[in-house]
């Protein structure tokens, strides 16, 4: 009973923390079409990509998208989006997609552009599904800082008398890093700082810090690291082998696979970049094991086994996301948990041939703590989590003649808190 009200808790808690912890309010400013700038509240949501649309509160709710507003920011966030037109090239920025044929093929969008840097030379960076992109504004004309990165195929007429021709490989086009040094030689602001710039990475906080030389002001401060709590819900399944030649428990002992609720939590800890691959979980969880069992004898009617066990788990695994910047973020995981035994029921029991019946309480002797270490994959989306688990068993029995392993597959759903 004390289960069921516990687990009836946490799926409350998942639920108001759906409806209540999905959004921000906080306080700032419009700028509509006609040019006047209302306060209010902007519902704050994680915008890994620029926003299409937001909600805004003054007298009464509005939600406004890209053609309503010049521009919109938050208080206290260094956060600033304005309105503008751009163009932008049609090419990856890894090494697993390939560049297209016509590499200046360019699309025209018109969206809110994060303001990195305000000066006479802005920065301004734009990202979507795909990839990001960096344009430096002076004369409130935005201009694409081009950067690519991604295999190429040297199979076309212009490549016939390229020694590469027929083969494929991966290329970077760093044509950004002859854009600042024009803006330097230009404004003649920055100094010599030419080692700077041929070590500057196509990102926001290496962009943004040779922006704000060039317009002489204080650069944001260094990303660090943050990180996210989460709670999760799951089914998990346990699958018992049993191996050697101990009395009442050996390798003819026939244990039930059982299913059981699991309750997860834990911290994320990641960088504040949205490139960022590599993350690490400190997790916790709890876990039902409650299952039964047989054994035939020569010398007795049988053995049975009723085990329950409630094991609470600690660990840290390292998360690798394959694409961070996708809408479904998939990512692989790998790490060891310590399960510990905070309760533990279990009873064997053997009838004789006479029909009496003897119960040995305790047995067997599971251990306190045991190592599991685990393999894992998980889709994310914007607050949410689905997650596969697969937990390698140690064993668990005290017994010198015997080796009790429960491999563990677990399957649910994880919310992120902000």
């Amino acid at each position: 009973m004390k289960r069921i009200k516990l687990i009836s808790s946490l799926f409350f808690l998942l639920g108001s923390s759906t409806v209540f912890g999905q959004k921000q309010i906080q306080k700032g400013w419009v700028v509509a079409n006609t040019g006047d700038t209302l306060r209010g509240d902007i519902v704050v949501n994680e915008w890994g990509r620029n926003p299409e649309k937001i909600t805004f509160k003054s007298t009464s709710e509005k939600k406004y998208e890209v053609a309503d507003l010049q521009a919109f920011g938050v208080d206290g966030e260094n956060l600033l989006y304005k309105r503008y037109t751009i163009e932008k090239h049609l090419t990856p920025v890894n090494e697993y997609d390939e560049v297209p044929s016509n590499e200046n093929k360019t699309e025209s969008i018109t969206a809110w552009l994060n303001i990195l840097v305000q000066g006479k030379i802005s920065l301004a960076h734009y990202m979507n599904s795909e990839r990001s992109y960096f344009y430096y504004i002076r004369d409130n004309q935005p201009v694409e800082l081009i950067y690519s990165k991604g295999i190429k195929k040297f199979n076309g007429e212009k490549d016939k008398n390229d020694p590469r021709y027929g083969t494929s490989s991966v290329t970077e086009n760093l044509e950004y890093k002859k854009q600042l040094w024009n803006l330097n030689i230009a404004e003649k602001e920055m100094g010599d700082i030419s080692e700077q710039l041929n070590r500057t990475g196509y990102n926001v906080y290496e962009l943004t810090n040779v922006f704000s030389k060039l317009n002489n002001v204080k650069p944001k401060s260094p990303a660090k690291s943050g990180g996210t709590f989460f709670v999760g819900l799951g089914v998990a399944a346990f699958s018992t082998t049993v191996t050697g030649s101990g009395t009442l428990l050996n390798k003819d002992s026939e244990i039930k696979s059982v299913t059981s609720p699991l309750i997860k939590f834990g911290y994320l800890i990641k960088s504040s970049s949205p490139y960022a691959k590599l993350s690490f979980m400190v997790e916790g969880a709890l876990l039902f094991y409650n299952t039964t069992g047989t054994k035939k004898s020569a010398i007795s009617n049988g053995i049975k086994y009723d085990f329950k066990n409630t094991f609470a788990g600690a660990g840290l695994s390292v998360k690798y996301t394959l694409n961070p910047l996708a809408r479904a973020r998939v990512s692989l995981n790998a790490g060891v948990m310590g399960l510990i035994n905070v309760s533990k029921k279990n009873q064997t029991s053997e009838e004789s041939l006479s029909g009496s019946v003897s119960v040995y309480q305790n047995t067997p002797k599971f251990k306190n703590v045991v190592a599991s270490p685990a393999v894992g994959a998980m889709v994310s989306f914007s607050k949410f989590d689905l997650f596969a688990d697969y937990r390698f068993g140690s064993n668990m029995t005290e017994y010198i003649n015997t080796n009790y392993k429960v491999n563990i597959l677990s399957v649910g759903v994880a919310y992120r808190f902000r």
